[in-house]
């Protein structure tokens, strides 16, 4: 069976009809001559049925075995009754059936609906107990007792053989259901639920070619209706002819232009070839016509997501979320989206609002926290990173975000010569997070680099160390190592690393260049630094790190007009490098181009963060500031 068919779901429509039928026709098996007692009971009761489709009212349980005791009891004794004493009976049991039916009691309108039917064979009996009996998944007797209503039945002949024909279908006796579908249409060609189930069961029973000219007679019969060229093409679809289908589908919307299951039908086919701006519109024509459905949405909301068109996405995840507030998954969505185009309260709405439901979901949590980052609100992302658990697959990113906002205050609050209170609380983060975070190397490298920007060198050095076994301790690593050695006078133990290094590979131009300037900084043996940094040079012309150690060494010896040509070419390698851009500066100060000087120095400024390199930068510029002559226009 083909996987798009509709279910043949008969049963739906058979409750609605037989809800609307008027309960007073009961009358049709009662006496004019009951007592008016009797009558004003029928009236009040009727009256609260039609209030019961709309309202559930409490109904009074009852003991079933007791209830068939004494319908058994009715059910022998009827017949000695006298037809006053009857039609009374009748009334009724068919009233507590129907309350019970109105009242969604199946089960024991089941029960007064088979005794009465037993009792009497009115047709609306037997219709209301096939619609309880269909109501409990009981098809076959429903279609036992509805092939007696058909029998006799003169009126709504249409109606109750379309009911059974959707009962056969539902039991497999497809040529009955065939067969039933063609006696409606017989009689009236141009009904339109008969002709479409009956185009659908040829399909089901694989009878793919009498199924395609079928539709395309129901759509001659039914010029004004997209639904059978629509039928149609999904049939010519399944069997591979997508052209044809596409055909038939764009008919279908000529005859109908709002036919929403064409539009989403050529949604489907325009997304499976990526033309995602033509699927896109048939689908919001579809929500249109339609309405907004999960299915609808969800398809626009894909596609938005694919394109990265996240901004496009968020009125229709806002509808998800309106349609259903319960499904989280919108909601995270919709709290992400606020996030990504900055609309950072929205955000934390969404998202708190979630937390309160699912209180320990470590997703939300790091939301929140990154929310929180993002608008520099340091105390509150590192609150709620925090209470991402170690079992959590997010606690190693988080426990890492912590550290480095723990970083920036333990830095900012040295530099005001506060309290070590974010210090002290780095210390304790890092030595937790050792214990449980892969990324070792990582959290070393926050605590080496806190500890560098307040000079403390040697706890620096002690964080590195601690890491340096690790399997992905690479030459970046080893490199930093060193430069913390040398910054701390230890200088044989940063040569020694940096020789290691060269041991290694003798082409290593950083080495050879960290060799170089290292001796140029110390500035006790020139003539070794030029050695080493030419080397470099030979090796890697085109590092402008190495072409800047090279300029340096040309400044220190007093070239200065060397030295401008090479950290010019330094600047123009890496023009992001606040190294350079500082040398530069000193160069053009020395020159007494002063402007000049400015510009590489607020350059240096902007792609710096060390809290120390920005204090000394600040410092050169007002040294610049005095330098400049009052008529000076340099």
């Amino acid at each position: 069976m083909n996987s798009y068919l509709v279910e043949f779901n008969f049963i739906h429509q058979v409750i609605i009809k037989f809800c609307r039928q008027d309960p007073i026709s009961v009358q049709r098996i009662i006496a004019q001559r009951v007592i008016i007692l009797s009558k004003i009971i029928v009236f009040v009761i009727t009256v609260s049925l039609f209030v019961s489709c709309a309202h559930n009212s409490p109904q009074k349980k009852f003991s079933e075995t007791f209830e068939r005791e004494k319908l058994e009891s009715l059910l022998v004794r009827f017949s000695s009754l006298d037809e006053e004493r009857q039609k009374m009976e009748l009334n009724s049991l068919y009233l507590k059936a129907n309350f019970s039916f109105m009242q969604r009691e199946f089960k024991d309108a089941e029960l007064y609906f088979s005794y009465l039917s037993r009792l009497t064979k009115d047709l609306l009996v037997s219709k209301k107990y096939v619609a309880t009996l269909i109501r409990l998944g009981k098809l076959a007797k429903a279609k036992d007792e509805l092939e007696r209503v058909v029998d006799k039945e003169e009126n709504d002949q249409e109606d109750l053989k379309l009911i059974l024909a959707g009962l056969y279908g539902s039991l497999n006796e497809l040529k009955k259901s065939e067969k039933t579908y063609q006696d409606i249409l017989a009689g009236n060609p141009k009904h339109q639920e008969a002709c479409l189930f009956l185009g659908k069961l040829y399909v089901v029973d694989n009878k793919v070619e009498k199924a395609i000219k079928h539709f395309e007679k129901c759509a001659q019969n039914n010029p004004r209706s997209g639904e059978f060229y629509y039928w149609k093409g999904k049939v010519l679809q399944e069997n591979g002819k997508e052209a044809l289908a596409l055909k038939y589908f764009n008919k279908a919307l000529k005859v109908d232009k709002d036919h929403s299951p064409s539009h989403i039908a050529l949604g489907f086919h325009f997304e499976k070839v990526t033309q995602y701006n033509k699927a896109l519109d048939h689908y919001k024509k579809a929500v249109e016509t339609q309405g907004a459905s999960k299915a609808l949405l969800g398809r626009i909301v894909n596609i938005y997501f694919l394109e990265e068109n996240y901004e496009q996405a968020i009125p229709y995840v806002e509808l998800l979320v309106d349609i259903d507030p319960a499904d989280l998954n919108n909601r995270v969505k919709l709290g992400i989206l606020y996030t990504d185009i900055e609309a950072y309260q929205k955000a934390k709405e969404v998202l708190l609002g979630i937390l309160k439901e699912v209180p320990n979901s470590d997703k939300i949590l790091y939301y929140l926290g990154a929310i929180y980052q993002e608008e520099k609100k340091l105390e509150e992302a590192i609150e709620y990173f925090g209470r991402i658990p170690v079992s959590s697959g997010l606690y190693t990113d988080s426990s890492l975000q912590i550290a480095n906002m723990l970083n920036s205050l333990a830095q900012v609050e040295h530099l005001r010569g506060e309290e070590t209170k974010w210090q002290e609380k780095l210390t304790t983060h890092l030595d937790k997070s050792f214990k449980h975070n892969p990324k070792v190397l990582d959290l070393a490298l926050v605590g080496a680099t806190f500890h560098e920007a307040i000079g403390e060198y040697d706890k620096a050095i002690s964080y590195i160390e601690k890491v340096r076994s690790e399997p992905d301790f690479g030459l970046s690593y080893v490199y930093y190592l060193a430069s913390l050695y040398e910054k701390n006078g230890d200088y044989q133990a940063s040569t020694k690393i940096v020789m290691n290094i060269i041991e290694e590979d003798p082409q290593n131009a950083q080495a050879w260049n960290f060799l170089g300037y290292s001796l140029l900084e110390r500035g006790n043996d020139l003539e070794k630094a030029f050695e080493y940094i030419s080397k470099a040079v030979s090796l890697n012309p085109k590092d402008g790190y190495i072409r800047d150690s090279l300029g340096w060494y040309h400044y220190k010896t007093g070239n200065n007009k060397q030295a401008l040509k090479e950290l010019t070419t330094a600047f123009s390698l890496v023009p992001d490098d606040a190294v350079i851009s500082k040398h530069l500066a000193i160069i053009y100060s020395d020159k007494n181009e002063f402007a000049k000087a400015q510009v590489y120095l607020n350059h240096a400024l902007k792609h710096t963060t060390d809290p120390n390199e920005i204090q000394n930068l600040l410092k050169m510029k007002d040294d610049l500031v005095g330098k400049r002559l009052p008529a000076s226009g340099k």
